[in-house]
């Protein structure tokens, strides 16, 4: 629970953190930007619109609530990488994943075995290994996502 917890308050620091810088590339007057630059901005600017984005900073942000979508789970969430998988995401999901599926096999195995007494709502021992991966799970998601910075122009 402390990594999960860690990993949540961590995550949103880096967040605040990017919200407040603003965007090199869509905040820059559009006359100073070099011309594939200036290209890039409209790119991004006709891509935010049309996915009903909003820049917030060095983030995009859907306008309404109600348009978000399961997939942005996976998606980066800076303006020049919303529309992108995020591999920081996604191996956090995969390692997730699995590790929640070894740990529901252990419990099927405690409950496949009847147990009487004490021992038959005790749950199986989380693994030291399944600790450490993971950790390097959650450490390896907050590392790309600190390292993500709004796209310099």
């Amino acid at each position: 629970m402390g990594i999960s917890t860690a990993s949540l308050v961590g995550s949103t620091l880096i967040k605040v953190d990017q919200e407040q810088r603003p965007s090199p590339l869509l905040d820059a007057p559009l006359a100073d930007l070099a011309a594939p630059a200036a290209a890039r901005r409209r790119e991004v600017e006709r891509a935010l619109a049309a996915y009903n984005q909003e820049a917030d900073g060095g983030l995009a942000r859907n306008a309404d609530a109600a348009m978000a979508r399961w997939t942005d789970m996976f998606k980066g969430e800076g303006v020049d990488n919303f529309l992108y998988l995020d591999l920081g995401k996604i191996q956090l999901f995969f390692f997730t994943f699995v590790l929640v599926r070894l740990y529901a096999l252990a419990v099927g195995d405690r409950f496949a075995v009847v147990a009487t007494g004490p021992d038959l709502f005790r749950f199986p021992a989380f693994d030291a290994e399944m600790l450490g991966l993971l950790g390097i799970s959650h450490a390896g998601y907050l590392t790309s996502k600190a390292a993500k910075q709004p796209g310099a122009v």
